[in-house]
Formats: C-alpha cells, structure tokens, sequence
C-alpha cells in the first residue's frame, strides 16, 4: 500500500499524507466496498493522472492500474494453453517479462496477440514495448493482462535487465498464486495414481467421454501428493515423467509405500483450486534431494 500512496504523490505533487487521506476518504465515502487499491486508482484519476501517456518501470506497477505503458524484454515464454469458455474453445498464452527494475508474468488473452508466439514473430530474448495493459493480482502476486484494447510490438531498444530466475527458491508459506517456485519439500501423503488420455498434438488431455477426437493419444499417468517442507504443506499434482520420477516404481501399491518420507527439489507453479478454495502446486519438474551433494553444497 506504501507503494501506491508513493507513486502516485509523486506524479501529483502532493504529499504521501495528503494522498493516503484521500484514499482513506474515497474508502469511506464507498462505505469500505472498495479495495485501497481500487480507492487509489479513482484518487489518481481525480487527480487527473493518466497512466496511459506515461512508461512505467516494472516496480512501478500497481495492482489496479489501467492502460499502462511498459518497455521490457521477454525472459521467458511459458506457451499457450487450450480452454474451453461457453462451448467455445479458446486461447490464452503467458510469458515472463522484466527490465532494470523487476519482472512480472504477462497474460495475453487476444488471439493476434498470441498468433505472435505461434507465427514465431515473438520469442525470448525480445524486447517488446506494451501498450494500455492492465495490471490484476497482489502486490506480492501481480500480473500484466493484454486484452483487445492492449498493443505488444517488438521494440529495437537495447535494454539491460535484472537476472531473473524462472524458478526462484521459497518455501510453502511463501507461495502465491499465479507464480513459479523452487521448493524442497517432504512427501507426507500420496493418493494412488491415474492414467488419462493425452493428445501430443493438442497437447492437452482429452476427455474420456470425448467422442471422435482426430488425433492419436497416448496414456499419461497423473499423481497427487502432499508436500510438506516444514513451514507448511501443499497438494502437489505432477504429470507423464515427472510423475515416474517421483514414484520410481511401475507398481503403483509399492511405489506409494516407498515414497512416504522421501524428499524432493520440485519446481513448478501455483494455482488456485477453486472448488477446494486452496493452493496447488503443479510440478514441472522433480529431482530426488541428495543429501551428501546438498551438504558439499552448505559447506562451501
């Protein structure tokens, strides 16, 4: 919150005070219905502050800001994910981005925007000017949605840029969603495995009910487990190898047996199970911990 209140006395010329009790009178005039970053956002926009004709620094992003402005180089490029909306399938591509000042994962909901990455137009490594985004999330968990109104354009601007790492190292307590982590953690509980139709081509999985899908599939085995590195635990789900790799055994019974205790370095992101109102973590990739290496490791 210190933030905002920060930003936005410097773009008005008014002091953090007089702009917190604004945002304090804006929340108590909406009878408290509005977050203080929602508050904040009106505020600005009384005060006549448009961040449409301004470039913003990453760390200078809020949650609640609207058509931003931002020029920063793709670190990363996550893909595009198949979904299904109304009957409808559909299309969303996410990608990591940072400059000097941070990074911040980007959503791209348009379809000339993620034809871009398809068309192998747009990859990593490119520097991209973006244009009337907005930013969602949490100040610990914010995002940079594209919409049709939102304009990305490959930029010629030599820009340097913090080290990001993809998958930085934290601990369950320190998960949010809608980030990547690092984590090492104990199995404490594990469900028996399943095995699901996935399509290569499609690369998703495909609905057993599905009638007359034009493409080979293959069976992939899913399975879930509960994670727990001392300061707190999480369902895990991992997928196909990762999967194998955890269980390490083709007999499933004996293979759950075995895991209960083991430790593993996983690597993944974190979503919201909405129907269980709680944290997942979905692994992308897991190495069994090597305690002798992790020591030479501490002892250097």
């Amino acid at each position: 919150m210190k933030k905002i209140v920060e930003k936005i006395a410097k773009l008005s010329n008014l002091s953090e005070e007089e702009i917190a009790k604004k945002i304090e009178a804006k929340r108590e005039a909406l009878s408290g219905l509005i977050s203080f970053e929602g508050a904040a956002q009106i505020v600005a926009a009384e005060l006549g502050i448009r961040f449409d004709n301004i470039k913003l620094n990453i760390e200078d992003l809020l949650p609640g800001m609207r058509k931003v402005n931002v020029l920063a180089k793709i670190v990363e490029i996550d893909g595009i994910r198949k979904y299904v909306r109304n009957g409808k399938e559909l299309k969303v591509a996410s990608m990591l981005i940072a400059d000097a000042t941070g990074s911040i994962r980007v959503v791209l909901w348009d379809t000339k925007h993620i034809a871009l990455i398809e068309e192998g137009k747009m990859k990593k490594g490119d520097v991209v000017e973006i244009s009337r985004a907005d930013v969602r999330g949490s100040m610990e968990s914010k995002e940079l949605h594209l919409g049709g109104a939102s304009d990305i354009a490959i930029s010629n601007t030599d820009l340097e840029v913090i080290e990001v790492e993809k998958y930085p190292l934290k601990t369950i307590s320190q998960l949010v969603t809608n980030s990547r982590a690092k984590i090492r953690a104990f199995v404490v509980q594990a469900f028996v495995p399943s095995l699901y139709d996935f399509c290569v081509q499609c690369n998703k999985k495909i609905d057993a009910n599905a009638n007359g899908h034009e493409h080979a599939t293959e069976k992939r085995m899913i399975f879930s487990f509960i994670a727990d590195d001392g300061t707190e635990s999480i369902r895990a789900i991992a997928f196909g190898e990762e999967a194998k790799k955890i269980l390490k055994e083709d007999d499933f019974d004996e293979a759950i047996k075995n895991v209960y205790g083991e430790e593993f370095w996983l690597k993944g992101r974190v979503r919201r199970n909405s129907f269980r109102d709680a944290l997942e973590f979905v692994v992308e990739e897991a190495e069994p911990v090597d305690v002798k290496k992790l020591i030479e490791e501490l002892s250097k």
